[in-house]
């Protein structure tokens, strides 16, 4: 039985069967007397096929059953198909339509399989080979063609029959390279290509070849082995194969090293002697690469390099440990490290730089810091020292950073401690441990092996109940005494605080939230209450933190800031006005404050249209500034306003401010020459001096300009801080044994509240531009205690205070203070008296004399508070 295919669709396919029927011989054949004619007549079979055979003796004719004689046909070549497939002659071919039944030029002959294993054991080789012949005849593949009434021989060569090649493995060695099959035969054929090497491939693998003409196939070879490579290529047509050598010379692939860490500096000493990894791998492109042998070796014989030899696969990472085998004096060394591999045509070579010491770590110098630079120490003349910049003085009871600078042979810091100590015996404080605070290497890279050493920091803070005279820092390096160090004695430093700083009061600050009026048309964001905007305030650590951070002030100013309670103010309708909220601050400052030095500060959520960010009275103690949440203003706006309290003025920091100080020391408003130390970010900030020539590149940092300016960023510089503390050593007296001052409030106390001594008068006023017109603008009786006065120095004003019989009740300096951008100068005291028990009369003096206002004050003009 047979399956249907090409031979007949649907129909049987016969099979030729071992017993039952006699096997008949076929006629025609070589070797068989008689002749294709006879069999023919003899038989009785119709249709014959081809013809007789040039040579004599050929396959002259088939047999067929004259009952289905295409089928029978198709059975017949289907068998000798299948015989030629199992000898190998041929891989595929065609019938035509004459000889294959109707299945039309081209069609591939299927369906053959079975047919193929039933006639291996029966047809011999010489049949398969005639057979060739017929399937030829049908357009299949083979060496030969033939047509009705005729048949030729398959006759083809190839060109070229060697192809030779050199390069290196892993790279292409022949590409594309065309090979000529020519056909010398009268019918065309089709050539089947095969190579019988994996790394030699072609194409086509099928190609006709016309009749007397020629096609061409490409051959691709890569070296894969280095060495010699050979394959063969085939090209069968017909049963006729010529053949093509290759033969590659492939040389080992190019190997590198290439280095991934490479042992740049190392130290060490007697104890503890350098060392250093270098670490490397090989690169190829080699395919299946073998491990080759490496060997590191040095230009000096003491460096040890473990492993110093090996073998390394390509890729993969091999580490080598470096160590001298001697390092006891001070010496250093550039060393020369050398990798050399198998196929490697040059070694790879790195620098080893060693510096072998034996020598001291030395502290030299000891700076101290509050804010700028208060006292530098020289450690080996044991005195303070001199510096850039301005010398500010130090001030007692502030938080100082203590920088100590030291030198050592090595880039690993020494361990560094420092502990507070009392008293000229240098004794130790109990838990005067200092907490480091900054750990900084400013290294000195040795190129040429200078003689310089590396220089570290440490940075220590000291707290400010701790910073005040006779007190000091005991340091002490390499305290587990772990390096290696011919002297161990000198490395205790100790310096003293200094005898003379600056005492002043510590700072109180009044917060108050500022409720103003809506403007005209205003839709704000926020609380809304009884008409009013309502600011939301900062936690108090907030206002401390940037206090403590800008200006000169002692530590704890959180401990004496309190939250009063708000002002409603009248301020309102067509426009907001600065000066008229810092005036109402002004007012209620003097009515309420519980002392003479207590500084007052409102908040407002200012309106969009509104600018600036705040404003205060130079040398006075009242202010507003804008809410911390303020993407504009931010919470700087409190040390700026605050910083005009203390009498700076602004600063031009080419930012766009105006009512510069003109004794500003350092150009475009930078910090000047010092670092200056941030306490609240725990690092030192710079402001250099921009450079005096116009064309020279911009800093690649934004510098750091004076919190006076309008810029950002912005810090205190050692001008500012100065001036504000002798501002505030003038205005701000400490506190004495017999101070009689009103004793401090709570944070939750509010204004006006808690009994008061006795009934004082508070008087508020302006002074026109030309200074000679005085105005009494608000009166009022409060429950406080009055402010302290002072007598009025020659050529100061004076205000003096008598009751209706001309008395004098009270006489006192008075100061006018003006405000930061503001047009009005303002005057305010707070003194004994009440015109409850009869008018007063207010007078102001200037210091020749001259009477600048007179205003009687009854009962009915003075405010009830």
């Amino acid at each position: 039985m047979g399956s249907a295919g090409p031979l007949g669709p649907g129909r049987p396919v016969p099979v030729a069967r071992r017993s039952g029927r006699p096997q008949r011989r076929l006629r025609g054949l070589p070797g068989n007397r008689d002749g294709g004619e006879r069999a023919h007549q003899r038989d009785g079979w119709g249709t014959a096929v081809g013809g007789r055979h040039r040579g004599g003796g050929g396959l002259q004719s088939l047999p067929f059953r004259r009952r289905r004689p295409h089928f029978r046909a198709q059975a017949v070549i289907c068998d000798i198909f299948a015989a030629k497939q199992s000898l190998a002659f041929i891989r595929e071919t065609t019938l035509t339509q004459s000889v294959c039944g109707g299945a039309g030029t081209g069609a591939r002959i299927a369906g053959c399989g079975e047919r193929a294993r039933s006639i291996r054991s029966r047809i011999p080789a010489l049949v398969a080979a005639l057979a060739a012949a017929v399937l030829a005849g049908c357009g299949g593949g083979g060496g030969g063609s033939s047509a009705a009434g005729g048949s030729s021989s398959v006759s083809f060569s190839v060109s070229p029959t060697e192809l030779r090649a050199e390069a290196q493995s892993g790279r292409p060695a022949i590409e594309r390279e065309e090979v000529r099959v020519s056909n010398s035969g009268a019918v065309a054929i089709t050539a089947t290509v095969r190579a019988d090497a994996s790394w030699v491939s072609v194409s086509p693998a099928s190609l006709s070849v016309p009749a007397n003409g020629s096609a061409t196939f490409q051959v691709d070879a890569q070296c894969v082995e280095h060495g010699t490579n050979d394959a063969r290529i085939t090209v069968a047509a017909g049963g006729v194969e010529r053949r093509v050598a290759v033969r590659l010379e492939c040389a080992p692939p190019e190997v590198t090293i290439d280095v991934l860490e490479s042992p740049t500096y190392d130290d060490g000493g007697p104890r503890d002697p350098p060392d250093g990894f270098l670490t490397f791998a090989l690169r190829s492109s080699w395919v299946n690469p073998p491990t080759l042998d490496y060997q590191v070796g040095a230009d000096d014989r003491i460096v040890v390099a473990d492993p110093a030899r090996g073998k390394a696969r390509i890729g993969e990472a091999v580490e080598v440990a470096l160590t001298l085998s001697r390092c006891a004096e001070p010496e250093q060394f550039d060393f020369e490290i050398s990798i050399s591999a198998e196929h490697v045509a040059e070694p790879q070579k790195v620098r080893w730089l060693v510096d072998c010491h034996a020598g001291n770590p030395a502290v030299t110098h000891i700076e101290t810091y509050q804010g700028p630079l208060v006292q530098r120490w020289d450690v080996e003349e044991g005195r303070a020292r001199g510096h850039r910049g301005r010398n500010v003085d130090p001030m007692r009871g502030r938080a100082a950073a203590v920088a100590v600078l030291f030198e050592h042979d090595t880039p690993v810091i020494p361990e560094l401690q420092a502990t507070l100590v009392q008293g000229s015996s240098s004794q130790p404080m109990p838990n005067g441990g200092l907490a480091k605070v900054v750990e900084e290497r400013i290294v000195v890279y040795p190129d040429d092996f200078a003689e310089d050493p590396f220089e570290s920091e440490v940075v220590f803070e000291v707290p400010g109940e701790s910073y005040r005279p006779g007190m000091g820092v005991q340091v002490q390096v390499d305290p587990g005494e772990l390096l290696d160090e011919s002297n161990e004695s000198d490395n205790d430093t100790l310096m003293m605080f200094p005898n003379e700083m600056v005492e002043v009061r510590p700072i109180e600050v009044r917060i108050l939230a500022f409720n103003r009026r809506l403007v005209d048309g205003e839709n704000p964001d926020g609380d809304i209450e009884r008409g009013r905007v309502v600011p939301t305030l900062a936690p108090p650590e907030q206002f401390a933190r940037r206090i403590e951070d800008y200006m000169p002030v002692a530590d704890g100013v959180e401990e004496r800031l309190a939250i009063r309670q708000s002002i409603d103010s009248t301020l309102g309708g067509e426009f907001f006005d600065w000066e008229d909220a810092l005036e109402e601050v002004e007012w209620n400052r003097t009515r309420f404050a519980q002392n003479l030095w207590e500084h007052w500060m409102g908040v407002v959520r200012r309106p969009a249209e509104a600018g600036g960010c705040g404003i205060a009275y130079i040398r006075g103690r009242s202010s507003v500034v804008a809410e911390f949440s303020d993407q504009l203003c931010g919470p700087r706006a409190v040390a700026h306003e605050l910083g005009h309290n203390f009498g700076l003025r602004h600063v031009d920091g080419m930012c766009g401010s105006q009512g510069h100080d003109l004794s500003y020391p350092y150009r475009e408003g930078v910090l000047g020459p010092n670092r200056v130390w941030f306490r609240g970010e725990r690092r030192f900030v710079e402001g250099p001096e921009p450079p005096l020539d116009p064309d020279a590149p911009p800093p690649v940092d934004e510098p750091y300009k004076d919190i006076m300016s309008y810029c950002t960023p912005s810090f205190t510089s050692d001008y500012s801080y100065d001036k504000a503390l002798n501002w505030r050593a003038d205005n701000d007296a400490p506190l004495s044994a017999d101070d009689s001052r009103p004793s401090l409030v709570s944070k939750s106390a509010t204004v006006g509240a808690g009994p008061l001594p006795q009934a004082s008068l508070a008087l508020m006023g302006r002074i026109a531009e030309d200074g000679l017109h005085w105005t009494l603008e608000r009166a009022a009786e409060v429950r406080s205690a009055p402010f302290p006065g002072q007598p009025a120095a020659p050529g100061e004003r004076e205000l003096i205070l008598y009751d209706a019989a001309g008395w004098v009740i009270d006489r006192r300096a008075v100061v006018p203070v003006e405000a930061t951008h503001g047009e009005r100068t303002l005057w305010s005291v707070r003194l004994p008296g009440s015109a409850q028990r009869g008018p007063l009369l207010v007078e102001v003096r200037d210091g020749d004399g001259r009477i600048l206002l007179q205003q009687w004050l009854d009962a009915g003009v003075v405010e009830a508070n």
